[in-house]
């Protein structure tokens, strides 16, 4: 992945960060030769927490931290 990530840098595609008012499991083109990346691409998390989190950001978006601690079920780790 990284190394298609870079290449992909070398031609002119800019790569967004995962952001949990944004992101999705996988990874998204936002605009042409913008990709969002998804948060498929972290270790340890469960796309079920994932889904959880994405129903209730669809429901409202997060203001803060607390407001997405209060609000998905991901581990402390």
């Amino acid at each position: 992945v990284d190394t298609l990530i870079a290449e992909a840098k070398r031609n002119g595609v800019k790569f967004l960060p995962l952001h949990p008012n944004k992101s999705f499991w996988d990874c998204v083109i936002e605009e042409p030769k913008t990709v969002r990346m998804g948060f498929s691409n972290l270790r340890g998390i469960r796309e079920v927490d994932v889904m959880h989190m994405i129903d209730e950001r669809e429901k409202k978006e997060f203001k803060n931290l607390e407001d997405f601690i209060a609000r998905t079920h991901f581990s402390k780790d």
